[in-house]
């Protein structure tokens, strides 16, 4: 299997056992073998049969004598450490055997990277239980070793190579084109912090928490007490927390029993907060593990500071048991279980690979700030983190970052101020310089529309079909008009006040608009009004003469096809977006997975087979045959006469009592980028984008009484009803022929429009069917310079990372990752590299480069 492969990595059998000893094992498993068997037993490992038990969790088409022998390779080989002073055998030798051949740090202690011909497997086995395991578990191992000391600990929060050449490419000028704001804080480091530190935030999310994982609320409170008792007695605090304690608070079974237990701990946290060598932040202490003194060069690395406490932590801890320090012996069972819960709870905000689809994504993304309330100073930091680390920690030239529109233009103009406020806070950067000023980044915010499915189309006197979202982007748009029109300083090309020139923060504007989230049931249509009045609103201000007015318009870009029924529903929701929402020249598309991807793996893993709704079905189908005709691509095995019957079985069974031909449905289809609100004609004179004026045939669809009514019949609740109903189709493998073709034209004219796609390849691997980085849809929609059969028309495109917190990852490794896997990619026939170094590099930065030229900001 390709070392590539999302699925290659629950494959190995580092992987494998890395899953089971740190995070399947059981929490209460471990508590509960204190004070019965001797206390490190199982540090040093577990007995066969829950080795099996665990194992098999997330390996079931293992059989057990393998596993047997998987644990036997465990212990006689991933557990031991040989060539060492202090040979000892247990879990811990895992990680440190793991990262030996992984990782190095210079002698400057500045960084610490990862080679590059094992960054694949770096990615592997760190997306799961996290980098900062592995790092400090490397760094202490190293210290030992090699009688070196540690004293920075502000690295970067995902390593980069050793690779010369792509590191050359991505210390150039980057732009973030695809950055959901929130998204992409460190959401589980910060919330973890959070939590270990206030345990009330983790028993108000209990219910959340347990019904993802059993027991998750009590794992994470016993985290809290071993986490305190650690640092009171590695770092010799004088907290006067007790071992007796601590095992009460281990061994209790419920939650009502460990919160009262827990009391004395949540007084001694309290105590350590204010303690006089605890770092705070303008008052407020992030974290009691973050202590002074801090060297001057993790002090200049401001952004990644709120890391250290916890990392010397683990560093510390780590040093003990590999110097086998007799002091640490009997607390390495509780470090131990702090590891297993932590990771457990890791895997409650970071997402790996196991489910696809766009709602387990949801899920994910809802839960990013759990153990933040909205508002505080975790909340603000939070921010900052996103902005601050993603920014200085990479050579970003700019940021585009992505935040749900308000209602009104003064709440949207309050929330860009007060994000900006918190990115620029000083006292988050310990006073120094703000990199993000200093370097002449670049910041700015998409506002993104949330789409919605439409869920109250029953209801009687709806009109339309997502009339109520239709409404609030009404709202929303509005409110972004006004502050254009008003030249407002938070959008790009507004008038900034004279008070606000000499300022030392900056202000990041708004510099576009987006449409993101589940696309089942809202079709770009719901949004095409919007997105053609946003494209045109002139700066406009009583004071215009008293400043140089730029009119600067917003950007424009547009999740789509990246969670669809089937490709052709994916293929087809592209169009309508360019159709519907005038896309052109300057204009972006995010994901689009359903062009790059593979028709023939797709459908076959599928067995030819889609499920989906009567209306999608009809839509897909009409729309299919009439793209066929568009682009002359030929007949295959009789698909035309079987898309026209599909059309003569299911329009009357939808459309009962109306009538047409096939060629008059297509027309109306058309029409759906108009707004179905707008009852006459005086209501598009005046607002001109309710009308979509793309082409002049449609004025003569408007007219056709035929046509018409089927547009307006399309939004009756009598069709909506109708079309629900859930359908099998079946395709025939000469099917994917015409789709493929389908795909290359769409290709060609998106090149053709200037419209440049933004790829987000470790997002599409987790969420979508793209199955690994050599085979991402980005290969699709330009391979210049890396084959011989290069696409004539290439299309502009990015890398991105989406919601690099969610996925665990930063711009630089996605760059990488994709360099590493197409230099490890082979040819199917002989073996050998698809393709040179060269050429891949060279392809990697011009992706770089086409990023800049399709970038919202301007000058």
């Amino acid at each position: 299997m390709a070392q590539d492969s999302p699925r290659y990595r629950l494959m190995t059998n580092l992987s494998s056992i890395l899953q089971t000893y740190f995070i399947d094992i059981s929490v209460n498993e471990i508590c509960n073998s204190i004070g019965k068997v001797k206390p490190d037993s199982y540090d040093k490992g577990i007995p066969e049969p829950l080795f099996k038990k665990y194992f098999l969790n997330h390996n079931s088409n293992y059989g057990t004598d393998v596993v047997s022998s998987i644990h036997e390779y465990a212990n006689n080989y991933w557990m031991k450490q040989k060539n060492s002073s202090n040979d000892f055998n247990g879990v811990f030798n895992i990680l440190r055997n793991a990262t030996k051949d992984l990782l190095h740090w210079d002698e400057y202690g500045e960084n610490l990277a990862c080679k590059y011909e094992e960054y694949l497997k770096w990615n592997d086995i760190s997306s799961f239980v996290g980098e900062d395991i592995f790092t400090t578990s490397f760094l202490a191992n190293k210290s030992i070793e090699d009688n070196y000391s540690i004293e920075s600990f502000a690295w970067k929060p995902h390593l980069i190579s050793d690779s010369k050449e792509v590191n050359e490419i991505i210390h150039r000028d980057l732009f973030e084109q695809h950055f959901h704001m929130y998204g992409s804080s460190l959401c589980f480091a910060i919330n973890w912090i959070a939590a270990m530190n206030d345990s009330h935030q983790v028993n108000k999310k209990k219910k959340e928490l347990n019904a993802f994982s059993e027991n998750l609320t009590e794992n994470i409170i016993k985290a809290a007490a071993i986490r305190l008792f650690l640092f009171d007695h590695l770092f010799d605090v004088k907290l006067n927390t007790t071992e007796a304690d601590l095992i009460k608070i281990i061994q209790a079974q419920n939650i009502q029993e460990i919160n009262a237990l827990f009391l004395k701990f949540a007084n001694t946290i309290n105590v350590a907060r204010d303690l006089d060598n605890i770092l705070k932040y303008d008052g407020f202490t992030f974290d009691y593990t973050l202590t002074r003194p801090i060297t001057d060069n993790d002090t200049q690395r401001y952004y990644n500071v709120p890391l250290i406490g916890e990392r010397k932590l683990l560093y510390r801890a780590f040093q003990k048991i590999y110097s086998c320090d007799k002091t640490f012996e009997p607390y390495k069972t509780y470090f131990y279980i702090y590891l297993v819960a932590k990771n457990k709870a890791r895997q409650f905000f970071v997402q790996d690979n196991k489910t696809k689809g766009f709602s387990r994504f949801q899920d994910y993304d809802k839960r990013k700030a759990h153990f933040i309330k909205d508002g505080s100073k975790y909340w603000n930091i939070f921010c900052f983190i996103s902005a601050q680390t993603t920014a200085c920690n990479q050579a970003m030239k700019g940021l585009e970052m992505r935040i749900v529109p308000k209602l009104e233009s003064q709440q949207q103009a309050q929330e860009i101020k007060e994000i900006n406020t918190s990115i620029n806070n000083h006292a988050f950067a310990l006073d120094q310089d703000n990199l993000i000023s200093q370097n002449k980044q670049k910041l700015g915010y998409i506002l993104h529309f949330i789409k919605e499915k439409d869920k109250d189309f029953k209801k009687i006197g709806v009109y339309c079909k997502n009339e109520s979202l239709r409404d609030k982007l009404d709202k929303q748009a509005s409110a972004i008009a006004r502050l254009i029109a008003t030249n407002s300083m938070y959008i790009q090309g507004g008038v900034i006040p004279q008070r606000k020139i000499n300022q030392k923060d900056s202000i990041y504007p708004i510099i576009g608009i987006d449409a993101a989230n589940s696309e089942f049931g809202c079709r770009p249509e719901v949004f095409a009004t919007v997105f053609r009045r946003l494209k045109y609103v002139h700066h406009s201000n009583r004071t215009d003469y008293l400043y140089s007015r730029k009119n600067y318009q917003l950007g424009r870009t547009f999740h789509v096809a990246e969670d669809y029924y089937d490709i052709v529903d994916g293929l087809r929701a592209i169009d309508e977006c360019i159709f519907y929402l005038n896309f052109g020249e300057g204009d972006r598309l995010g994901h689009c997975v359903a062009l790059g991807i593979e028709p023939q793996r797709y459908y076959k893993t599928r067995n030819y087979t889609i499920i989906l709704p009567k209306q999608i079905l009809l839509d897909n189908a009409v729309w299919l045959l009439f793209k066929m005709d568009e682009y002359s691509i030929p007949d295959s095995n009789g698909l035309k006469k079987r898309l026209r019957d599909v059309f003569h079985f299911y329009f009357p069974q939808i459309y009962k009592g109306y009538s047409g031909t096939i060629e008059d449905y297509y027309s109306a289809w058309k029409l759906r980028g108009d707004d179905p609100r707008s009852s006459t004609p005086k209501d598009s004179y005046i607002k001109p984008y309710l009308l979509n004026k793309i082409d002049s045939e449609l004025d003569l669809f408007r007219e056709n009484e035929d046509i018409s009514n089927l547009y307006r019949a399309y939004h009756s609740c009598d069709q909506r009803i109708n079309g629900e109903e859930l359908v099998e189709f079946q395709l025939k493998d000469s099917d994917v022929w015409v789709i493929r073709d389908l795909q290359q034209f769409m290709r060609k004219e998106i090149s053709r429009k200037k419209i440049s796609i933004e790829t987000n390849p470790t997002s599409n691997i987790i969420i979508t069917d793209v199955e690994r980085y050599s085979k991402h849809p980005i290969l699709q929609f330009y391979n210049y310079g890396l084959s011989d059969d290069a696409n004539p028309e290439q299309i502009n495109v990015s890398i991105n990372t989406d919601d690099q917190g969610v996925f665990a990852t930063s711009l630089e490794k996605e760059f990488t990752l994709m360099a590493c896997a197409l230099e490890k990619k082979r040819n199917d026939i002989d073996g050998k590299p698809t393709y040179s170094p060269k050429d891949i590099y060279k392809w990697l930065d011009d992706i770089r480069q086409s990023a800049g030229r399709s970038t919202f900001f301007k000058e």
